[in-house]
Formats: C-alpha cells, structure tokens, sequence
C-alpha cells in the first residue's frame, strides 16, 4: 500500500505510476495522511518526497537505482521542470521559443 496527499498534481501522478511500473507492480494507492501500513510519497516527512532541489518522482528513480536507465533519467527531468517549474534542465521548451 502507498499512500500520498490527496490532489492529482504532475509529481504524484508521475510518482504513482513510476511506482505502479517500475517499483511495486503489485502497489495499491490511497490518499490521505501518512500511515504505519503504507509506504507514503510526496508528502511532507514523506518516506520518498522531495530532497534538496529534487521531486518526488528524481528521489524515486535515484533510490531504487533506475536513474542508470537513459528513459527514466530524462524522464525524471521532464517531472521536475513540470512539477518545480525551475526550467532546471531545459525540458519541454519549445525550441523555436527563442526567450530562454
């Protein structure tokens, strides 16, 4: 069971099915606060949220070693510039978008 905060938001979403994909292909969701039987995400003292200047979805894909893989790497740099909106690695600007 993994539980996270209620609110569909890009780093949940992203998050979940990371989880659902890669991690635990047996996981069940729930949404609510933290509880002794579900691993928690994205949320505040969360077992897997935000570290320093990374998103849930960055944390998930370094701690359960998927960040060797090329298409989670870059897709962990498209949740962050979505979910942070700090254009960190430049993903998903229009490339004729000349502004920066």
């Amino acid at each position: 069971m993994w539980v996270t905060r209620p609110d569909v938001h890009v780093d949940r979403i992203a998050s979940a099915w990371l989880i659902k994909r890669f991690i635990d292909r047996k996981a069940r969701f729930v949404f609510g606060e933290a509880r002794a039987d579900a691993v928690s995400f994205d949320m505040f003292e969360g077992d897997y949220t935000h570290d320093g200047d990374r998103c849930t979805f960055e944390v998930l894909v370094q701690r359960f070693g998927l960040d060797q893989d090329a298409r989670s790497a870059q897709s962990a740099e498209m949740v962050h510039d979505v979910d942070l909106k700090d254009k960190k690695f430049g993903r998903g600007r229009n490339p004729r978008d000349s502004s920066g």
